[in-house]
């Protein structure tokens, strides 16, 4: 029988608990069979993991902190009130830990680029109506978003250029303004929606 790595006090002395005995406590003690606890089991343990990837923390044996709560509830009674934590992990998603570390990797990837393109075109998102439409419309995929400022921003040095060329030997006007364009040009975003 596999050791849990917790122990109990028989007359004395420290008896190690196996995981059958901490199954079989759970059971009884919420009334399970076999495929009820395997299914409350797989819940628990998806919320427990999740939290524990989410905290960056090392989970410990998703049973023995099963058996924790059950020896507690059967010590307190209607005493018995959930730590913060408990609390925590049981509205955790329960989700499966894979997909939810995709998605949370997926996230993170998606917030680093997104936040390159913010740096990349920040004066002109700032400058620009059109680039804050651009930026509002395409946050959710900042591939897209990258694209779509990178032509509208090739557009509107063209644009620039033009104007230039036709005011060559004109007085230009003084601006504190040193980056990004407040320039309005017709731009298509609804092709990269």
């Amino acid at each position: 029988m596999k050791n849990s790595g917790m122990y109990r006090t028989v007359k004395g002395k420290q008896v190690p608990i196996t995981q059958k005995e901490i199954k079989q406590t759970i059971m009884n003690f919420y009334g399970w069979n076999e495929k009820q606890y395997k299914n409350q089991y797989n819940k628990f343990r998806n919320s427990y993991l999740n939290y524990s990837a989410f905290r960056g923390k090392k989970p410990e044996s998703v049973s023995n902190l099963l058996y924790k709560e059950v020896k507690s509830k059967m010590r307190y009674g209607q005493e018995y009130r959930q730590s913060i934590e408990m609390q925590a992990i049981r509205q955790f998603s329960s989700a499966s830990t894979r997909s939810f570390e995709k998605r949370k990797s997926d996230d993170k990837r998606k917030k680093r680029y997104s936040e390159k393109v913010f740096e990349q075109f920040g004066g002109l998102i700032q400058n620009n109506n059109t680039a804050r439409e651009i930026t509002e419309k395409l946050s959710n995929d900042p591939v897209k978003m990258e694209q779509a400022l990178t032509d509208y921003a090739n557009k509107l040095h063209l644009e620039i250029e033009q104007q230039t060329n036709k005011i060559k030997g004109e007085a230009i006007p003084f601006s504190d303004q040193n980056y990004g364009s407040d320039v309005s040009i017709d731009f298509d975003i609804d092709s990269y929606l």
